[in-house]
């Protein structure tokens, strides 16, 4: 009998391990990318869409989403320490993005990448003739090429190595790639040729972009470069030390009235649902690790102590709601957040297992932060009046949340006693995205929903029992209007133009929507998600070869337009672009002859150049008799502390003498 209910516990142990390891499995990744920079036009569609959008700053990047820059346009993607630059008329993909691997594919065009620390697993790139691996930190060119007649792949792709060590494996072998050189690599009939790698006036472009990480920065002491995002911090705010809080950034430059996680927009990104995307230049660290406090009069990012692999969240904050606000929206029931502060408990709201919620959660702070008990122990009971960042909760409405509209226009006022007895909600299922929502841009014509507020006829809630009444609010943002959207001019080829004053990144209300692709010209590889047509099957014609025109020598550092593209991006699926599969064993290196390298090329303040080797120094002849016994190694210097004011970023676990 004992021994049949052993077997019975046995095998209910088995039945139910499955269903924990896919849950395990199912954990959202801790690393993401973000789109930091934007030249020109660029164009995104991600996982779950069958069409192109426009793509903005601070979006999130992970596995799935696909980019396509215009003729005379540029982008930039960070994934904490690796960068990773498009030049124009490219077309990339991110195969895979997570905590063990950063793969990218370009199917035609040029990208550049600097792999300032390399990520576990390594970066590798995919393109239509073989895969390239970089096995060091450096910076790399992989150009891909033109494709060929009816979308045909290339016939020729280059590697170049400015500087660091690659490897390309094409269909049956591989040839690594030193420093200085230039891997040709050629498709019909399959071959190798190494010559010597000369930079090209993309390479300088993104050699500009690369030394703001040359020189040591205060941020690099007190977050890790896996941070995705610090590259911004030192420009755009100030460090300083907290007694309380330790070692905090305050950004240097805001409006009046702001607040985390109030001028910005929501949008959707698989897997973690609803993400937000900040309007300012520095806005994606401070919104999506560590946690904010109102110290004075003033905000402050608290990252927390040292943590070597950081884990990214959608955004840390408590949505609160339950039964309403005590107003009623004829667009649907308002949504409101609450941006956690130190010792607070992020409470995912999209599916998890329990080692991510503690990943994402393991956050130190200095020893004088005291964990909020009522917030994390008793979340579904407690009131907004409990959390510390109260004066900075935020309501709108759902259908100003669900179409992406930006936040500081579409802000609802609401009585402060009812926001104070508001209750956490665990689940947004009751909020669902709209098509706007999917794709990345923000929505202000979706901001007018609040002129449809009116009061909700309801008894009047209890009095409130919180320790502590919320403090004020600040003023409010004006009820916004309904925009009117200008004419539309379309080309000869059916295509809008472009607004004749495009925005910038520095303005606070992003572009318009750019119009959706009809189904004729870019088909989808899935039909809509709202309709139910097939997909047809035609395909769209690839877009043009690139213009030769001349590009500008230093193109605006601070440039970031967003106008409505004009150019038909590729189709999706690419049809000649394949994830190649790796080979059953090892390939043969591939026999070439390397070039003779009488120079090297170098990063000077003018670009790349290729200057002279210095020849090595002749050694002098050793003495007949032997030499004496060296002395003893001196015991190395102490390391320089780090900067003042550092508070505890000295680093995790007790490690003060961290350098950047």
């Amino acid at each position: 009998m004992r021994t049949t209910a052993t077997a019975a516990a046995l095998g209910a142990i088995l039945l139910l391990a499955p269903p924990l390891a896919a849950q395990s499995l199912a954990d959202p990744p801790g690393r993401v990318g973000r789109l930091s920079y934007i030249e020109g036009t660029v164009s995104l569609h991600a996982p779950d869409q069958d069409q192109w959008s426009q793509a903005v700053v601070n979006y999130p990047v992970t596995t799935g989403d696909g980019f396509w820059t215009e003729p005379q346009s540029r982008a930039e993607v960070q994934v904490g320490a690796v960068e990773m630059r498009l030049d124009q008329s490219t077309e990339a993909d991110v195969v895979r993005l997570d905590d063990a691997a950063t793969q990218l594919r370009v199917d035609q065009g040029t990208i550049e990448v600097h792999v300032i620390v390399m990520p576990p697993g390594g970066v590798s790139v995919l393109t239509p003739l073989g895969q390239v691996d970089l096995l060091t930190v450096g910076s790399y060119h992989v150009e891909a090429g033109e494709p060929g007649p009816d979308n045909a792949p290339p016939n020729q792709t280059i590697v170049s190595v400015l500087q660091g060590r690659a490897r390309v494996a094409g269909p049956r072998s591989a040839l690594t790639v030193e420093a200085g050189e230039s891997a040709v690599v050629g498709s019909n009939p399959p071959s190798f040729q190494l010559v010597e790698a000369n930079a090209t006036s993309f390479d300088n472009w993104a050699l500009e972009r690369e030394r703001r990480e040359v020189q040591p920065t205060a941020t690099a002491w007190y977050v890790p470069p896996t941070m995705t995002g610090y590259q911004d911090l030192d420009r755009y705010g100030q460090w300083t030390s907290d007694p309380a809080y330790g070692t905090v950034w305050y950004p240097a430059a805001i409006p009046a009235g702001w607040a985390p996680y109030r001028y910005g927009h929501w949008v959707w990104v698989p897997p973690w649902g609803w993400t937000w995307v900040d309007d300012a230049p520095w806005g994606f660290a401070p919104f999506h690790y560590g946690r904010w406090a109102f110290i004075g009069d003033r905000w402050a990012w608290c990252p927390g102590a040292y943590a070597v692999h950081p884990v990214y969240a959608p955004a840390l904050v408590a949505f609160i709601g339950g039964g309403g606000f005590g107003i009623a929206i004829t667009a649907g029931a308002p949504v409101g957040w609450v941006p956690l502060a130190p010792g607070e408990r992020f409470h995912p709201w999209y599916h998890t297992g329990p080692t991510y919620v503690q990943r994402v959660n393991y956050v130190r702070y200095d020893t004088h932060v005291t964990n909020n008990v009522v917030i994390n122990n008793y979340y579904g009971t407690a009131q907004t009046s409990q959390f510390r960042n109260a004066r900075a909760a935020t309501v709108v409405s759902a259908h100003a949340f669900t179409g992406a509209a930006p936040v500081q226009h579409a802000e609802l006022h609401v009585d402060p006693q009812r926001l104070a007895q508001a209750r956490p909600v665990t689940t947004l299922a009751h909020v669902q995205p709209t098509r706007e929502a999917r794709g990345a841009i923000a929505h202000p014509e979706a901001a007018n929903a609040n002129a449809a507020a009116r009061p909700e006829t309801r008894a009047p809630a209890p009095t409130a029992t919180a320790s502590h009444e919320p403090a004020p609010r600040g003023p409010g943002a004006p009820e916004a209007t309904h925009a009117v959207p200008p004419p539309t001019v379309t080309r000869g080829n059916g295509h809008p133009l472009p607004p004749t004053t495009p925005e910038t990144h520095a303005t606070t209300t992003p572009a318009p929507h750019p119009p959706i692709a009809t189904q004729e010209t870019r088909p989808a590889p899935h039909p809509p998600v709202a309709t139910q047509e097939t997909r047809p099957t035609t395909t769209a014609p690839h877009p043009p070869t690139p213009t030769q025109e001349a590009r500008p020598a230093t193109p605006p550092t601070q440039r970031q337009a967003t106008v409505t593209p004009h150019v038909t991006p590729p189709p999706i699926p690419h049809p000649f672009a394949t994830t190649p599969r790796p080979p059953a064993h090892p390939l043969p290196p591939a026999t070439v002859q390397r070039p003779a390298q009488n120079t090297r090329i170098t990063p000077t303040p003018q670009g790349w150049q290729r200057t002279p080797m210095q020849p090595a120094a002749a050694r002098p002849e050793q003495p007949p008799h032997p030499a004496p016994a060296p002395a003893p190694h001196p015991a190395p210097a102490a390391h320089p502390a780090p900067p003042q004011g550092g508070g505890n970023g000295g680093g995790q676990g007790g490690e003060p003498n961290r350098h950047p």
